[in-house]
């Protein structure tokens, strides 16, 4: 069982080689008595033998033989018209090539194939014996069969020979300007008007003519073609396409219409009426131009566009169709809406932020300000410094009235009578104001220098006025009356 197993798995592991053929035909659709080709494909080997009938499924639309090509194979036996045996290499992958014509006239259309059910093959000097398969191309199209249409006479239109023009047509019941250069005329009558009679002259009069055609109008199109033969053969037609209205219809002319055939508007759907006049679109707010595209009904029309750009809510944009004669005018109007813009709340958005900022701030400021009252370390040392600050400040002591008085005795007894300036030393009298220079340690006590006081220019005590102190001002007294 185990030697089994083993022998399956060996044969699976072993390589195998996978021979691909294939009929590949055109899908079309093909018309009757069209041709196409089809090909019988497969791998480039040498083979002993390859062979195969060709044949046609379906409604038998089609008819197809074997066609000889050179690819480098041979025939063993000869080819009929549907099968083939060969052998050889062939260059390329096409073993085969089959022409087909469609030969059916079907009456709607049809698919068709290709097949070759006992396509037999096998390849020199190999183990395998001769091996059969089926090919099978794919559906191809066969159109339902129609009637050629007759050909219709060629109408002539060169006028350039004068012995085939005509000088006149007319009618009294047609309104057109004639012309011997203008061969083709489109003209329309009212209802009532349902026979014509026909007035043609000839320039050359030895020219005949031929009304093809009736002359009693039906409601609705007629064609009446004139063709006017010359002496020499040559012919020209003139053809007058002639609609007759229904009744109540009014007629057409084109070169007084003023109307448009269409109206379009970029990117907005208006359901456009050659007769509505009025539109209405609305815009998005930042959009302010629009596009459009005006198409006269009469081509020779004239068309105008008042502006479509910088366009604002209430605007309206007119397109004016002028008529080939001048004769008429039509506005069309496109009114325009627009949407109203967004609010902008950039700026209370900007305000109420740096709102929201600046009270974080605050309470940031003052719920470290509390913390910081609350902290005993740093309100020690607030004490300790405002302590410091209070101790540092000058302090000013005030000097008595008799200190006055007695600086003043003191400057009298400096002076003699002599005149003599005598320098009085005030240093035990006069101390400056001590100050405390630090708050928890020494106090410094700070001296004054020694004043000196300069009497040279003082007056004698006989030219000095006397002086009084009062309330610790001092001011002269009268001592007319008073000797030293």
């Amino acid at each position: 069982m185990k030697k089994i197993k083993y022998l399956l798995l060996l044969i699976m592991l072993l390589p195998i080689k996978a021979f691909a053929y294939d009929i590949k035909c055109p899908s079309g659709p093909y018309k009757y008595q069209d041709k196409f080709e089809c090909d019988i494909t497969g791998d480039n080997l040498n083979y002993d033998e390859f062979s195969g009938t060709v044949k046609t499924t379906g409604n038998n639309n089609l008819t197809c033989s074997i066609k000889d090509h050179e690819n480098g194979m041979e025939t063993i036996t000869g080819d009929d018209e549907m099968s083939f045996s060969r052998k050889g290499t062939s260059y390329d992958e096409v073993l085969v090539k089959v022409e087909c014509e469609v030969t059916g006239q079907p009456t709607t259309s049809m698919n068709e194939q290709l097949m070759v059910p006992n396509l037999k093959y096998h390849v020199y000097d190999s183990n395998t014996d001769v091996s059969n398969e089926v090919l099978r191309s794919g559906y191809i199209v066969v159109s339902a069969y129609k009637e050629d249409e007759p050909q219709t006479k060629t109408k002539p239109r060169d006028t350039t020979n004068p012995n085939v023009r005509l000088k006149i047509i007319s009618d009294e019941n047609l309104d057109f300007t004639f012309s011997a250069f203008k061969t083709v005329y489109d003209i329309s009558v009212l209802f009532d008007v349902n026979k014509l009679n026909l007035n043609i002259v000839p320039q050359n009069e030895s020219s005949t003519y031929e009304i093809v055609g009736s002359q009693n109008l039906e409601i609705g199109d007629n064609v009446i073609d004139i063709y006017v033969t010359s002496t020499d053969g040559s012919q020209l037609c003139y053809t007058l396409n002639i609609k007759r209205l229904k009744r109540g219809e009014e007629i057409y002319y084109p070169e007084k219409d003023s109307s448009l055939k269409s109206l379009e508007i970029e990117g907005y759907t208006i359901n456009f009426e050659s007769i509505i006049l009025d539109y209405s679109i609305n815009l998005k707010y930042d959009v302010s131009e629009i596009k459009v595209n005006a198409i006269p009904t009469n081509e020779n029309a004239g068309v105008s566009l008042s502006t479509t750009q910088n366009l604002n809510n209430g605007d309206t944009v007119e397109v004016t169709v002028t008529s080939e004669d001048k004769s008429t005018k039509t506005v069309y109007m496109i009114n325009i809406t627009k949407d109203q813009p967004p609010k902008d709340y950039r700026t209370a958005i900007y305000i109420g932020a740096f709102v929201v900022a600046i009270s974080i701030v605050i309470l940031i400021i003052l719920k470290t300000n509390n913390k910081n009252k609350n902290n005993p370390l740093l309100r020690s040392k607030k004490n300790k410094e405002e302590v410091k600050e209070e101790n540092s400040t000058p302090q000013t002591e005030t000097v008595a009235d008799d200190t006055v008085e007695i600086a003043l005795s003191e400057i009298n007894r400096g002076i003699d009578t002599s005149g003599e300036v005598v320098k009085i030393d005030l240093s035990t009298e006069v101390k400056p104001v001590e100050t405390v220079d630090q708050v928890d340690s020494n106090f410094n006590v700070a001296t004054s220098n020694v004043t000196t006081l300069d009497l040279s220019n003082a007056v004698l005590p006989s030219q000095l006025q006397a002086t009084e102190i009062q309330n610790g001002e001092v001011s002269p007294v009268d001592n007319t009356n008073t000797q030293q």
